[in-house]
């Protein structure tokens, strides 16, 4: 079995939403709390990259048994927490083969996912993307190979770049549209 890695990308400021959504509470837990036992469900080799709003998150997560990174440039963008969090993800496990990136605010993001992810890699495919809404995104599999092209990524971009420029393999996440990035979101996901 192949030594696969999750990075919990948490670390924006959540700006449209005007209040960490990180925090945000669904079914009594915190949506990155969610998150985060989703990713340690599938795996022990957790990062979680924190940033805005730091001490706050941090103090909600602290029981749990993932490596928390903070990024000091977090408000550089989404792919510099990318690339932070992958940096410590490969330090701590040299000999990983390859990377899980995922988000805290897509609240239909289960184990089964992660799970086909992996399954897809251990099938032979190097790029395993979830798909939605016509479009590749996280969460996404890579493999190591892909690392040091990942750690060249503009910092407001992440990697959507690569998932143009390479094939990705396809596992369909009809919900992973559904993301809270303002109070509507929010509103709109929790009528349902």
């Amino acid at each position: 079995m192949s030594k696969i890695g999750i990075i919990i990308l948490a670390a924006g400021p959540s700006s449209r939403l005007g209040k960490p959504k990180q925090l945000l509470h669904h079914d009594g837990e915190t949506l990155l709390r969610r998150s985060i036992k989703t990713a340690l469900r599938t795996t022990d080799i957790t990062v979680t990259v924190l940033g805005a709003n730091y001490t706050e998150i941090k103090k909600d997560i602290r029981h749990l048994n993932t490596h928390v990174i903070f990024n000091l440039d977090w408000n550089k963008g989404m792919g510099n927490s990318l690339k932070f969090g992958l940096q410590e993800l490969n330090k701590l496990h040299p000999g990983l083969s390859a990377a899980i990136i995922i988000v805290c605010d897509q609240p239909f993001l289960d184990h089964s996912i992660l799970v086909k992810l992996a399954e897809a890699y251990e099938q032979g495919n190097s790029i395993v993307a979830t798909s939605y809404n016509g479009t590749a995104g996280v969460p996404v599999l890579f493999d190591r190979r892909y690392f040091k092209e990942i750690l060249k990524i503009d910092d407001h971009s992440g990697a959507k770049a690569l998932l143009s420029r390479y094939k990705a393999f396809s596992i369909p996440f009809p919900q992973g549209h559904i993301d809270i990035d303002t109070p509507w979101d929010w509103e709109n996901f929790n009528k349902h």
